[in-house]
C-alpha cells in the first residue's frame, strides 16, 4: 500500500530545516561516495514499488528464491562470486537471490545483546521515572499535560515508544540519489525486485559504487568493535561475510508525516512485529555519536532491543543536548534545550509543530538496525511516497 503524506509540507518545498540536514551530514556522513549507475532505468513512480517486480525480466534478473535455511555458507550473485564484483565494473546491484533473515552469528548476538538490555533497561527504569518529574520536563510540557502524574508520563512514554514506526528512507530514483550529500540506499525500485533491503555490504560486493573506505569505516566502528561480529580482513569480502553486516533505520520520534529525507525519498515504513526478533535500538545515529565520542573521548553507550531499552534514554538526552561544533554551521539559539517533554507535546497536543530542538536538528531518531536483512514485502508495513510531480522524479 502507497500511502501519500497526509500533512505535506508541498511537492517542491525545501525547507531550511532539510537544507541544514544535507550540509550536516555532507560533513558527518558515515559513507562519502555516488551512487552507482541504474541497473534498469525504467520508473516504478506513485502506482506500486511493487510494479517494480513485474519488470524482473526486463531488467535481466531472475526471479526470488529465499535462502533462509543456511545462508552463512551460501556464495550466491548474477554475475558469481560477490568478491567479483569488489573495485567496480558492471553494476550487480540486481541480485536472483536474497540473504538469510539472519545468520547463525546474528541470532547469536542477538540473544546476547537482548539478555544484558534487559538488565540494563530494568536498572535504568528508576532514572526515567525520575526525569518525568524534573523541571526540564515539566517546564517544557504544555498546559494541558501538566496535570499528569510522572508515573502517568512515564507510562505514556513507553507505550508510545514501544509503537513508533520504523523507517527506512532510500533513494525514489537515480537523480534523488545524485543529489543526496548521505547515500545510504539502493534505489527503490532496484530493491523492489531484489526484495530486500541492500546493506552497504551488498552494495559494495555487488560493485555498486559504495567505497571501499565506507565499508572500512562501518566494519571497524560498527561490525567489529561496537557490536562484537568477527573481523573481516577487509579487501575482498565474500557474500557470505556481508550477509553478516546490520542495515540502518530509524525511529519516528518526531510523529512526522514522511521519514528522514536527506537518505532518500522514499520511504518504507516497516513491520515491527515480523522483525521484532531482528531490531537493535541505538539511543541516537551510530555514525553521529562515533563522531561526538571522539571530542568527549567516551565509549558508545549500551545497546537495546525493542522491548528492553530505557537504558538508552539518558545518553540519548545528553547527546541530543551537545554543543553544535562551529562547523555544523547551525544557529547557535536552538542549541542544548531538548527534552522529551518536546516529544510528549508533540504527541499528545494537536497541531504541536515537528520538534527540532537541540540535535532532533540532524537526527531526529533513535537509529534501529536489523541484525539481518528486511525482506520486501514480508517485513514492510506500508510506503510513503512522494507526490509524482516531485523533482525527484526527474528521471
Amino acid at each position: 500500500t502507497l500511502l501519500s503524506p497526509s500533512r505535506s509540507t508541498g511537492t517542491r518545498d525545501r525547507n531550511k530545516k532539510e537544507t541544514v540536514d544535507a550540509t550536516v551530514h555532507a560533513n558527518t556522513s558515515r559513507y562519502h561516495m555516488r551512487m552507482g549507475r541504474p541497473v534498469c532505468r525504467r520508473q516504478v513512480g506513485v502506482l506500486g514499488v511493487w510494479i517494480g517486480v513485474l519488470l524482473v525480466a526486463a531488467c535481466g534478473a531472475a526471479v526470488h528464491q529465499s535462502n533462509d535455511a543456511g545462508g552463512e555458507k551460501t556464495v550466491y550473485g548474477v554475475h558469481g562470486v560477490g568478491a567479483q564484483a569488489q573495485g567496480g565494473g558492471a553494476v550487480r546491484i540486481l541480485q536472483p537471490l536474497r540473504p538469510p533473515r539472519s545468520t547463525r552469528t546474528q541470532r547469536s548476538l542477538m540473544a546476547n545483546i537482548s539478555a544484558e538490555a534487559k538488565k540494563l533497561s530494568h536498572a535504568a527504569q528508576p532514572w526515567v521515572q525520575e526525569y518525568m518529574g524534573a523541571n526540564l520536563t515539566r517546564e517544557g510540557l504544555d498546559p494541558i499535560l501538566r496535570g499528569l502524574s510522572d508515573e502517568e508520563l512515564y507510562e505514556r512514554f513507553v507505550w508510545e515508544f514501544e509503537r513508533l514506526p520504523i523507517l527506512h528512507n532510500t533513494p525514489v530514483s537515480m537523480r534523488n540519489g545524485a543529489t543526496l550529500a548521505t547515500h545510504d540506499g539502493t534505489p527503490s525500485g532496484a530493491e523492489a525486485v531484489n526484495g530486500y533491503v541492500q546493506s552497504v555490504c551488498h552494495r559494495y560486493i555487488y560493485g555498486g559504487n559504495q567505497t571501499r573506505l565506507s565499508v572500512n569505516d562501518y566494519a571497524l566502528f560498527f561490525f567489529q568493535l561496537y557490536y562484537g561480529m568477527p573481523a573481516y580482513e577487509l579487501k575482498h569480502w565474500t557474500v557470505s561475510q556481508a550477509n553478516e553486516c546490520f542495515t540502518f533505520h530509524a525511529n519516528n520520534l518526531q510523529k512526522a508525516s514522511r521519514g528522514n529525507m536527506f537518505y532518500g525519498g522514499w520511504t518504507y515504513v516497516l513491520n515491527r512485529h515480523t522483525l521484532k526478533d531482528r531490531l537493535i535500538v541505538e539511543a541516537w545515529d551510530a555514525g553521529m555519536m562515533v563522531f561526538f565520542n571522539s571530542t568527549r573521548h567516551i565509549s558508545m553507550p549500551p545497546l537495546g532491543v525493542l522491548d528492553a531499552w530505557l537504558h538508552t534514554v539518558q545518553p540519548h538526552e545528553s547527546y541530543m543536548n551537545e554543543p553544535f561544533p562551529r562547523h555544523f554551521g547551525l544557529p547557535p539559539q536552538l542549541c542544548c534545550d531538548y527534552s522529551l517533554a518536546d516529544l510528549f507535546n508533540r504527541w499528545w497536543v494537536p497541531h504541536t509543530p515537528v520538534p527540532v530542538s537541540g540535535l532532533m536538528l540532524l537526527s531526529p531518531y533513535f537509529e534501529v538496525m536489523t541484525s539481518g536483512s528486511a525482506y520486501l514485502p514480508e517485513d514492510l508495513h506500508y510506503v510513503v511516497a512522494p507526490y509524482l510531480d516531485n523533482p525527484i522524479y526527474a528521471d
